[in-house]
């Protein structure tokens, strides 16, 4: 706004009436003109909300999404056609295995991002909700200590971003509606901080938050404004921009790399929304949200290692999807084609095993390749696979340390 009022037009001179707080501003744009080049037929489409951008990467990697939100069919089409016109998909650079919703018939419904997401196909309990985006998660298979989890459960309309690691607990359940967003923090702070507020929340107000009002959060929960914000913010200035809502998430093992992670804390918010009393495991989850330490949004930035973040994304392989979508595609396909795990080659080192999610998530793949195939009674696939997963058992077995030849089988 100040650098707007501070340049001329050819109608009128500046205006420092805006700019009176930064004179330095003023003294260096004021000479100059504001000009703006209008593109012929040009669209623009304002996101101005965190669930606009759900709906306009949904509504653009779909044919037949419609969040009947009541924006009405005209607006629908106008987002839907700017998406689709820069290259908006529902998958790039992603692999999703053993989810309802992620690998089903309304899978066209969801858009997942630079993401390996990989459930427990064993009795198809994990889920994804219609109308979610996925990005930069490589949604963890295994509870602590590498037991398998009992579900993952992803609400409709949700926004999921970096989430990694291993749970700590055996089960992830968020609500329809819902942000979730991890990122690492700088040395000396330590761990993740972990955003969460619903899609719908106003983030420059404190009207709603998880998606209720939130006088209402309040009151159920036995919070208070002063377990939100600090005494230095006056009430007319609290928003959910300025409140400590976010919980930072020390790892147990200070691996930062493949984390531990708890989110049991989210029990307490489901409760509340499927407005229903608060039970144990809920009140333990409140309990240990109020006692973490937490940062309000407008302090992230300058906790976050960006760094450290931007590298975490890049280690999301795009050679580990394409195998990984090649040998589920050539095994549950039957195709006369080698299925090859040639990624492992610089990664396959028995005594690394329990702590290499790659090496992990080839196993697990495989895996539920084998329950799918038995749900659908095409056990024919199983012995290939069985082979396959032999192979790639000895390989890891005669590796000893050295670098093993890629195999196909």
């Amino acid at each position: 706004g100040d650098m707007l009022h501070a340049l001329q037009t050819t109608s009128s001179p500046s205006s420092s009436s805006s700019s009176s707080n930064n004179t330095n501003l003023f003294g260096a744009l004021s000479k100059h003109e504001l000009q703006t080049c209008i593109i012929p037929e040009g669209s623009f489409v304002h996101l101005g909300t965190t669930g606009e951008l759900v709906d306009f990467l949904v509504a653009g990697g779909s044919a037949t999404y419609n969040n009947d939100d009541g924006s009405g069919d005209l607006q629908q089409t106008k987002i839907q056609s700017f998406a689709k016109s820069i290259g908006i998909s529902s998958k790039s650079n992603a692999f999703v295995s053993g989810f309802r919703g992620g690998d089903g018939d309304d899978s066209t419904s969801l858009v997942v991002l630079n993401s390996i997401l990989i459930g427990n196909g064993r009795d198809k309990s994990s889920s994804i909700g219609e109308g979610t985006v996925i990005e930069h998660c490589t949604i963890p298979f295994t509870g602590g200590s590498g037991v398998d989890n009992g579900k993952i459960i992803v609400g409709k309309r949700c926004l999921l971003s970096g989430i990694r690691g291993d749970l700590k607990g055996r089960d992830l359940c968020v609500p329809s509606e819902m942000c979730l967003q991890v990122l690492p923090l700088r040395q000396g702070v330590g761990g993740f901080v972990c955003l969460c507020f619903g899609v719908n929340d106003g983030i420059k107000e404190a009207t709603t938050l998880y998606g209720m009002d939130i006088n209402q959060v309040l009151e159920r929960s036995g919070l208070t404004a002063s377990d939100l914000w600090d005494e230095s913010i006056p009430s007319s200035r609290q928003t959910l921009w300025n409140a400590k809502l976010n919980p930072i998430m020390m790892c147990a093992d200070e691996d930062t790399k493949w984390p531990e992670l708890d989110f049991s804390f989210l029990e307490w918010i489901q409760s509340l929304r499927d407005d229903v009393q608060l039970d144990a495991c809920a009140l333990q989850g409140l309990r240990q949200w109020k006692e973490s330490k937490r940062i309000a949004v407008c302090d992230i930035r300058e906790c976050v290692d960006s760094e450290a973040e931007a590298k975490y994304r890049s280690t999301i392989s795009s050679v580990e999807v394409h195998q990984l979508s090649l040998a589920a595609d050539c095994l549950l396909g039957q195709k006369h084609e080698p299925c090859s795990f040639g990624h492992l080659a610089d990664v396959c080192n028995l005594n690394a095993f329990k702590h290499n999610p790659v090496i992990k998530r080839a196993f697990k793949a495989l895996d539920n390749i084998c329950y799918e195939a038995v749900d659908e009674g095409r056990f024919h696939i199983l012995g290939r696979t069985f082979m396959v997963l032999s192979e790639l058992l000895s390989t890891l077995w005669c590796s000893n340390g050295d670098k093993p030849q890629p195999f196909a089988a």
